[in-house]
């Protein structure tokens, strides 16, 4: 079983990463900020506040977990997926 520590440090680890492969490329970019689905999602306070919460919090890799847990964020994160990763999402 896998200690919380390195847990969180695989966290941290893939959070600070600048692997090319994890970068989202600016057309992708574009398309989030085209799409409506997001932007409606945005309009919702609860998930703008968890948004401000995880960009300003000291410990990211444990606000994430948290976030991941709140309905409302995961489907955020799920239609941003299906933006920037249409073909791998063909299942949602």
């Amino acid at each position: 079983m896998e200690n919380k520590d390195d847990d969180d440090d695989s966290i941290a680890d893939f959070l600070n990463s600048d692997e090319e492969e994890d970068r989202v490329s600016l057309q992708n970019l574009k398309n989030l900020g085209e799409s409506a689905a997001l932007r409606s999602l945005l309009l919702n306070p609860h998930l703008r506040q968890l948004m401000v919460s995880l960009d300003q919090g000291d410990n990211k890799a444990n606000l994430m977990r948290a976030c991941m847990q709140e309905p409302l964020f995961v489907e955020f994160a799920d239609c941003c997926l299906r933006i920037v990763e249409p073909s791998q999402n063909e299942d949602f």
